[in-house]
């Protein structure tokens, strides 16, 4: 049942690797909250418990995804700051 589930997941959040961050973030954190939710619901019968590991699978893949944000805009910004650096004022450069 697990695996069927996690195979589930990974399916339903690949189309999402290709959209924009707002898509990336606001799918895998609801997604996150739905498989933790269905996972609690299998493991346990307590609805509290169930909805705490949801939203803390949830919340858990929400700053997994800005994490991996914030390493993309930095390794650009400092690829920028790598071309810019030696540059004069007025000067122009090519940078990828």
């Amino acid at each position: 049942m697990l695996a069927r589930v996690v195979r589930l997941v990974f399916f339903a959040t690949l189309p999402l690797a290709a959209g924009c961050s707002s898509v990336v973030s606001t799918g895998s954190a609801e997604i996150a909250g739905i498989t933790g939710a269905a996972i609690a619901g299998a493991v346990t019968q307590n609805p509290g418990v169930a909805a705490g590991i949801g939203l803390g699978a949830q919340a858990g893949a929400r700053a997994g995804v800005q994490y991996a944000q914030r390493r993309v805009h930095r390794a650009a910004q400092l690829r920028i700051a790598e071309a810019a650096g030696p540059l004069g004022v007025g000067d122009v450069a090519q940078w990828e």
